[in-house]
């Protein structure tokens, strides 16, 4: 841009030695030169013009569908067809959200007649979600550099991103792990008097025979401190901002947040449930690593949107029992309401834990007083998991 710019103000100053010449002296010369001066404008403009006309441009990924951070192959050609060559070509590609390996912007490119240039190289995408990635514009100018024009790529190429799996060897931001485990432990090894229905997998001697018989079907004694499932899982679809580039960072952390601690209990053998809101209440069950790719393309899935606000997903959740029985409970959300700040009180009272991510560049996140079961952390849009988890 300097450069034409530069150019210009050359030729401006050229032009008006023409004027001059032809007022003060006159003659065929003079006059020659002015037209020609005259003339350099509007023949590079017609030659620009020729060219984003003729110019064709062919672009491709390795895959549509993609993860956060991972490296896809990218082409691309531009071709020549015609009998003229090109020069001062210039690519400008999306760079928002994605960015190309070893390509840059600055690169202008010639192209004889008949001829091509094929680049490969890679892109990756910083975010979850659908938006254009690769060959936004192209620029074209002239031999002297005076005009540039920018045509726009009508058909661009748009990328289905999915988010980051993030395996976590541990949790440093709090210890219920190991509660969940001794919880697990005594759960196995102390009978209670209450009974429930058998299910596959419990152990034949803990059938109370005289209570089965009386049911007509096999019951089963529970165990102190057994409950229903090991985690439970709360996260925001609530989408805030209209603009992509406010929305795309913290939505993308969200399911990335989610999806690691989703894996790492998987891997640990412990059940979780993941609650969110759709046009519905969605739930997701988790029963081993087996199952986690299933888990992972139903959550990448889900959609955000204004009317998915956290305060409804909180307020159905409220009354369901199973909650209330589990051994720990995430909040995955942007900000802490008052809706959610009572149901952690509640859920605090009857001995569940309650860790809550708030999805937020705020400097400090507090628990609320009076919750001493309940940890309040705080992770930034562009911050490591592994950092803060």
């Amino acid at each position: 841009m300097r450069v034409t710019w530069r150019n210009r103000m050359i030729y401006a100053c050229l032009w008006g030695l023409s004027v001059l010449g032809i007022t003060f002296y006159g003659g065929g010369i003079s006059y020659g030169l002015f037209a020609a001066m005259t003339l350099v404008p509007v023949v590079s403009f017609g030659y620009v013009l020729y060219v984003l006309y003729c110019f064709r441009i062919y672009q491709e990924m390795g895959s549509r569908w993609i993860q956060v951070n991972q490296r896809v192959p990218f082409y691309f050609s531009l071709v020549n067809e015609f009998c003229f060559g090109f020069v001062g070509v210039r690519v400008n590609y999306y760079s928002s959200f994605s960015s190309i390996i070893g390509l840059d912007d600055a690169i202008e490119y010639e192209l004889l007649p008949n001829t091509r240039i094929h680049k490969e190289s890679e892109i990756i995408c910083r975010y979850r979600g659908r938006y254009l990635v690769g060959i936004k514009e192209i620029e074209a100018s002239d031999y002297f550099r005076l005009i540039r024009l920018v045509y726009r790529n009508k058909e661009p190429l748009q990328a289905v991103v999915r988010p980051q799996l993030v395996r976590l060897d541990r949790l440093n931001c709090m210890d219920e792990l190991n509660f969940i485990s001794r919880e697990r432990d005594m759960a196995d090894t102390c009978p209670d008097v209450l009974v429930r229905r058998y299910e596959s997998g419990d152990d034949p001697r803990q059938i109370n025979w005289k209570v089965s018989a009386r049911a007509n079907e096999l019951m089963v004694r529970k165990r102190i401190g057994e409950r229903g499932q090991g985690v439970y899982i709360l996260f925001t679809t609530d989408r805030k901002e209209e603009d992509e580039y406010q929305y795309l960072p913290p939505e993308n952390k969200v399911l990335e947040t989610v999806l690691a601690f989703a894996l790492f209990y998987a891997e640990k053998k412990i059940d979780s449930v993941t609650y969110y809101m759709q046009n519905t209440l969605e739930c997701v069950r988790l029963s081993g690593i087996e199952s986690f790719d299933r888990y992972y393309e139903t959550i990448s899935g889900a959609e955000f949107h204004r009317s998915y606000e956290p305060q409804r997903l909180l307020a159905m959740l409220g009354n369901m029992r199973e909650l209330f029985e589990a051994q720990l409970v995430i909040y995955v959300v942007y900000e802490l309401t008052e809706i959610g700040v009572q149901l952690a009180r509640r859920l605090a009272q009857n001995g569940v834990f309650v860790l809550i991510c708030l999805i937020s560049e705020a400097a400090e996140a507090s628990v609320p007083e009076g919750l001493p079961h309940v940890k309040v952390i705080r992770i930034a849009s562009d911050q490591p998991l592994q950092e803060v988890l």
